[in-house]
Formats: structure tokens, C-alpha cells, sequence
């Protein structure tokens, strides 16, 4: 008789929740971007939170209609229709960013804006997407005709922290740093101080001891030119690990993205300037265009204005490593609006003067000749854009029914993760920098969304 009660007891649980969810509307789903949607329903168990197709967590009720799920560190805040109690509206909190949420907005409403590139769609866009790919933080600088014509900072430096972003938070350029150390490198062939098509080894009058170590003997790494690790035909890995480091094609005969060449390139440019790469960088480029707080190796006082890697969880990522020897292919600490100041100089649009380098190295930087079979078109918005990726000196190329567009994303372990496109016609262009590895997904969507520069 006790256990036929309890199975009635259960059983009229079942039957009353079942007519509660129906009387409030559970589950009830919210778009949160295009393709991610948010789901809370409520079950005998508790009440969930999911997020796309993710697994359903649990939240608890700090107060009323206030919900906290620790393991996403998000809040929600619940505004129920007053007739019949369904869940109408909710706030969600999380990264230090709010967003307000509609149970009848279809996904196909969202971002009306694009695809224009408008900082206010993107105020509306940005958190949705951090939300929905776990990013903390994300800086962005917008170039229009030559000028930084505004900037925007979301989100927090370290998850379950609540110091914000802002313009001036340090990220990690990740591989963008490479087309830096190109530009710079450019200021000495225009001095007569170096040449983009003599082997490095002639220049340095020595064989590169990384490849010696390795590899005693080996001769294509003597053919390789500052040009051909500038368009990647080096044949270099883009790591060799702990694998022997030597050319896996004739160099300047394929293609294949390196980070060893670079590496290569910024030892003879160290030997030829007496600089180590980050005093070489600041004479060069950072000094001349007011870069201040840009640098290729970890400064003590970064600690109080550099954000942190996370995963793709969201979740920070300790012991990160920490740059102290420049490394010219990945280790440029930087801000988006630094960044720009570079672009635009780039682009010949740096007020008060022309550009740092002579017209003829300039336009050579920007002269797309090496096609890329294996890179393929960056998503995109409202435009055509041709299926054909080309390289010019550190700088992919792709045209579009506008015009050349030029870019270059960056990806460190540390879990950064960035891009930069421009177009030097209109001087146009933007820097994204998020701080997660999921910054990738984001960055896609926001190509996806809006058209961009």
C-alpha cells in the first residue's frame, strides 16, 4: 500500500508539472544569433538553461526570476506575461555584457542592420555572439578613409572577472604580427640595407644554424629570399617541432604557410641591424607611428592591462605562455586601434605625412602574384568575392565586386584569436581581437553577417 501511494504521488507530480509547463509555455527558446538559440525548461528536476545543442545545466533562483547557472557564470533575469505566466522576455547577463531576449523573435529578425558595417549593429551582434562561443572579450577598430572612425570593447579581460575591456586592453596579434615585421623590413630595402630577392644566407654570410643543427649539409634552405618568406614558398613547416627543420619542396616553387621562415628572415635582420626584434620593431614602426604600448616580447606592467586566453569553453587558460625572446610570426602584443595606425599607414592615409615606406616598396607589399590553392574565401555578406586567394608580402588578397580586399587572421595556442582586413582603394579596413579560442567562430559570423570593410 506505501509504495502504491508513492506511485501515485509521482504520478500526479508528472500530470501537474506537465499541465504547469503547458500553463507557463516551457520549454521556451530564444534566438541568440542566426543559428544559436537558447532553451530554459523547466522539469521535476529544476530548471535549464541549454545553449544550442549543448547539454542542459541546471540553474538556481537567487531571488525572484533571477537565475544563475555557475557553470556557464551567467544570469538570467525572467519577465513573464502577466495573463497566462509564459516566460515572455529575459535578460541575460554573463561576461559583463546584457542582452535582452525575445520569445518571438525569429532568428531570421536578428541584426536588421547588416550588412552594413555599423558600430551600433555590431553592439547588438557582438554579445550574442560571445555568448553563443564563449569569448570573454573582444576589442574591435573600425578604419573608414584613412582614419580610426570608432572602436568598440566588450566583455571582460579574464572570465568570472569584471574588469572590462577597453580600447587600450592589450590581446595577442597572433600571426598578424607577421605583416608588421614585413613592413619593417621593407624600411631597410628601401635605405639600401637589404634585399628581398638575395638569399638570406648570402646576406647573413652564414648558413641558418637551426637548419644546420638539424639537418648538417642541407642545401635548399640557401635559396630561400626574404620575398619568398614573405609569400610563404620557403618550404619550410610553419613548425617544425621536434622534427627536423628543412625544406619539403624547392623553395620558391610551392607553397605552404610558415612560421620557420619568418623566423629565418627576423635572425639575418637581427644580425644585419645589431637590434634584437622588438628594438628593431620600435625604431621602425612602433616609435614613428605613436604605437606606445605596442611590443613583440612581455613587459611587466602588461599584467595590468593585457587580457587572457581562454578555451574553447570559455574557461582561462593557465601557465600561458609568456613571450620574453620577440618572435617575428606570432608575439605581437598589441590593440586594435594600434593595429589600425599601421593599416593606415599601410594604405598611404597617415595624417600629416605619406606612408613610412617609399611608394615603390608600398605598392610591392600590396601586389598580390602567388596563388594560394590551399586557402579558401573568407565568408561574406551582400558581395561577390572570388574564390581565388593570392598572396602579396605577408597579406592574402582576394577581389571582391568592390575591389581587392587584403587580410590576415591570427591564431595563437594561448587562445587569441584575430583578423584584420582592408581595402586600400577606399582606405577602409578593421581590427577584431578576441581573447578565446572561440573567437574564430565569431569572427566567421561576423563575415557571414555584415560586409566588411
Amino acid at each position: 500500500m506505501v509504495l502504491l501511494k508513492k506511485l501515485l504521488f509521482v504520478l500526479f507530480l508528472m500530470v501537474a508539472l506537465s499541465n504547469y509547463n503547458v500553463g507557463m509555455g516551457f520549454p521556451v527558446k530564444f534566438a541568440l544569433t542566426k543559428t544559436v538559440s537558447i532553451t530554459i525548461d523547466q522539469t521535476i528536476e529544476g530548471t535549464f538553461i541549454r545553449m544550442g545543442n549543448g547539454k542542459p545545466m541546471i540553474m538556481r533562483e537567487i531571488e525572484e526570476d533571477l537565475w544563475f547557472e555557475p557553470e556557464l557564470d551567467i544570469y538570467l533575469h525572467f519577465k513573464h506575461n502577466k495573463h497566462c505566466g509564459s516566460i515572455e522576455t529575459l535578460e541575460l547577463r554573463r561576461y559583463n555584457e546584457a542582452i535582452h531576449l525575445s520569445a518571438k523573435q525569429d532568428s531570421a529578425d536578428l541584426f536588421p542592420g547588416a550588412p552594413q558595417q555599423i558600430p551600433e549593429v555590431f553592439d547588438e551582434m557582438i554579445p550574442r555572439l560571445m555568448v553563443a562561443f564563449n569569448v570573454p572579450g573582444v576589442s574591435i577598430a573600425g578604419i573608414e578613409n584613412g582614419r580610426i572612425a570608432w572602436t568598440r570593447a566588450y566583455g571582460v579581460k579574464t572570465a568570472g572577472n569584471e574588469e572590462k575591456i577597453t580600447d587600450s586592453t592589450l590581446f595577442e596579434a597572433a600571426y598578424m604580427s607577421k605583416a608588421q615585421f614585413a613592413y619593417a623590413t621593407l624600411r631597410l630595402v628601401d635605405r639600401g640595407e637589404f634585399d628581398l630577392d638575395i638569399p638570406l644566407v648570402i646576406i647573413s654570410g652564414k648558413p641558418y644554424e637551426k637548419v644546420v643543427r638539424d639537418t648538417p649539409g642541407e642545401p635548399l634552405h640557401k635559396k630561400i629570399t626574404a620575398r619568398m618568406v614573405f609569400q610563404h614558398q620557403t618550404g619550410f613547416p610553419n613548425w617544425s617541432s621536434d622534427d627536423a627543420l628543412k625544406p619539403l619542396f624547392e623553395p620558391g616553387t610551392g607553397i605552404g604557410y610558415s612560421g620557420e621562415g619568418f623566423e629565418f628572415c627576423q635572425r639575418v635582420v637581427e644580425d644585419i641591424t645589431g637590434l634584437c626584434l622588438n628594438e628593431f620593431m620600435k625604431k621602425e614602426l612602433f616609435q614613428p607611428l605613436g604605437m606606445d604600448r605596442s611590443s613583440f616580447v612581455w613587459e611587466d606592467h602588461f599584467s595590468d592591462i593585457s587580457s587572457w586566453g581562454h578555451d574553447s569553453d570559455g574557461n582561462e587558460i593557465l601557465n600561458r605562455r609568456i613571450v620574453t625572446e620577440g618572435n617575428a610570426a606570432y608575439s605581437l602584443y598589441t590593440t586594435p586601434s594600434e593595429y589600425a595606425l599601421f593599416l593606415i599607414d599601410l594604405m598611404n592615409k597617415t595624417p600629416g605625412h605619406g606612408s613610412l615606406l617609399s611608394e615603390e616598396s608600398r605598392l610591392e607589399m600590396l601586389n598580390p602574384t602567388v596563388h594560394d590553392p590551399s586557402r579558401s574565401s573568407l565568408p561574406r555578406a551582400g558581395e561577390t568575392i572570388s574564390d581565388d586567394v593570392l598572396w602579396a608580402l605577408s597579406w592574402r588578397a582576394q577581389k571582391t565586386n568592390t575591389g581587392m580586399r587584403f587580410h590576415h587572421g591570427g591564431s595563437n595556442s594561448t587562445g587569441f584569436r584575430c583578423i584584420t582586413e582592408f581595402d586600400p582603394a577606399s582606405a577602409d579596413g578593421i581590427v577584431i581581437m578576441t581573447n578565446a579560442t572561440g573567437g574564430s567562430d565569431l569572427i566567421d559570423q561576423v563575415f557571414k553577417m555584415t560586409s566588411l570593410p
